[in-house]
């Protein structure tokens, strides 16, 4: 069996074949004996990817936005500043972040909506009013404000 042959198989029948090894009374011999052998490292790797991706619940989409997301227009978002006078480097220590925070965000095209709460209360603005002022057109559609 090959280590491209375990990735083929149930998750089961991997944890089956790593617990029929048989370990010696020392369990650092039954480690080595696992750790040796290239198919049961595979198996021990594919059960540790299996398990992480099933755990986090976005295996095959590890970019995949989160719900606290809102997308925003960066152009929008460095004008909402420019018009309050207050410098990018300004806009991350407002929410406890960086003072390279704005510069990210406005290059990335999306913020979190506890970040985006966190500033606008900085600013004496609603929530809602600053998404308003930021926002992407598809987050503006998915608002219902434009």
């Amino acid at each position: 069996m090959t280590p491209a042959d375990v990735r083929t198989l149930p998750a089961n029948e991997i944890v089956e074949m790593l617990v029929s090894l048989a370990p010696t009374d020392e369990s650092a011999a039954w480690l080595a004996a696992v750790i040796a052998d290239p198919v049961k490292v595979a198996g021990v790797s594919e059960l540790s990817r299996r398990y992480v991706a099933d755990r986090q619940g976005r295996g095959s989409l590890p970019r995949a936005r989160s719900a606290g997301t809102v997308l925003i227009d960066g152009a929008k978002f460095k004008r909402v500043f420019w018009r309050h006078r207050i410098p990018l480097t300004a806009v991350g220590p407002m929410a406890n972040k960086s003072t390279g925070y704005a510069s990210v965000v406005a290059y990335k095209g999306r913020m979190s909506f506890w970040t985006a709460d966190a500033i606008a209360a900085e600013l004496g603005m609603n929530v809602d009013a600053f998404i308003e002022a930021i926002g992407a057109p598809e987050e503006l559609s998915r608002l219902g404000v434009a």
